[in-house]
């Protein structure tokens, strides 16, 4: 049956409706989350894989940038991979991950990234793990830091000026950390949807004219305890007075809050600012890259001002053949060009390009 699996948009109304009822299915959720959820990323992002008439799964390609070397490079994010309980272990979705990597290389994508739900089915199609997301947990009153004169106000919603400013602040940040989303309207709305009836509360920090930075609480039930936690879902601090601003609010819920969370990288500037290692850091889930236009990709990335260097690859990538072969990439002034040929000095498959990337 997976031989008469065919990929494509999906062509009615019909099968958005069958496969948006997989996704649910899938992802326990609600019929309407599911519609919520297609209504965000759009009917022309979908894709279908059926057998005949019949759809057995699908998926949705998200066109957002990713950046690297302080360049953002053209990704496209893939999400909501499922298949229909009676389709499962006939290779529909690795028919389907193949589709879809060679509709991207035929666009001249640079890269995709996604987090996985099946490790072996993404490796199979070139993906490799590049990075990880993580947690930072504390108990409010443990955090230790105190509000001082820095003024803090909630961001209003409605306000343009202060949704240039949130952005800004988020580049700025974003710029200066390999893999870093660059976000589109869709990502923005998810930081900011009211889940399970948990109310999201965004805040600039600093003065109204010069903030330097903000953040995006939401409250959550804990779990068989009294009170709540407060997470964290998004913010970036220019300064540490501004982190220690934005620790100082966290700590304000300390007579009901149970922990304070707050998604962060590994190396965050957070940790330097808190008095007392009495955080706990867990990494919730690693995310995996594909290289997908190679040529693209080597291209569009940053490699840092004045650097100067040239590297010989010689590459396997058994899905994507263009990508195969020997390639030259010269880097000038932190500027990367690439060429066919070369001595093939560096072996290595698709895969392994991923995390060096």
């Amino acid at each position: 049956m997976a031989d008469q699996v065919q990929i494509t948009r999906p062509g009615s109304e019909e099968e958005l409706t069958a496969l948006v009822r997989i996704l649910c299915r899938a992802f326990n959720t609600s019929s309407e989350q599911g519609d919520l959820y297609r209504r965000r990323i759009g009917d022309e992002h979908f894709r279908v894989a059926k057998s005949g008439d019949v759809v057995q799964g699908g998926l949705a390609l998200i066109p957002k940038g990713q950046f690297f070397g302080s360049r953002s490079v053209p990704m496209t994010g893939i999400a909501a991979v499922a298949v229909a309980p009676e389709a499962r272990g006939q290779s529909v979705a690795t028919d389907m991950m193949g589709a879809v990597m060679k509709e991207l290389h035929g666009d001249g994508v640079a890269l995709s990234a996604l987090y996985p739900a099946s490790e072996p089915l993404y490796r199979k199609v070139g993906f490799e793990h590049a990075g990880g997301r993580y947690e930072l947990e504390i108990p409010p009153w443990l955090i230790g830091i105190r509000p001082d004169d820095v003024p803090v106000r909630e961001i209003a919603a409605d306000d343009p000026d202060d949704r240039m400013r949130v952005r800004a602040f988020y580049e700025h940040r974003a710029l200066r950390n390999n893999g870093n989303l660059d976000r589109v309207q869709s990502s923005w709305d998810e930081i900011m949807e009211t889940k399970q009836g948990s109310e999201v509360v965004g805040y600039l920090i600093g003065p109204d004219e010069d903030p330097s930075g903000y953040c995006v609480l939401r409250d959550e039930k804990a779990k068989d305890v009294f009170g709540y936690n407060v997470r964290v879902t998004d913010h970036a601090v220019m300064n540490g007075a501004a982190g220690r601003r934005m620790l100082a609010l966290l700590a304000s819920h300390s007579s009901q809050g149970h922990r304070a969370i707050v998604n962060v990288g590994p190396t965050d500037p957070l940790f330097a600012l808190l008095p007392e290692q009495h955080y706990r850091l867990r990494l919730l889930d690693h995310w995996m890259l594909r290289i997908v236009h190679l040529p693209t990709a080597l291209i569009a990335r940053g490699y840092g001002p004045g650097r100067n260097a040239e590297l010989h690859l010689e590459i396997t990538d058994e899905l994507l053949e263009e990508n195969s072969g020997r390639w030259v990439l010269t880097v000038e002034d932190g500027h990367g060009r690439v060429a066919p040929g070369g001595n093939g000095d560096l072996r290595l498959d698709v895969n392994a390009l991923a995390p060096l990337y």
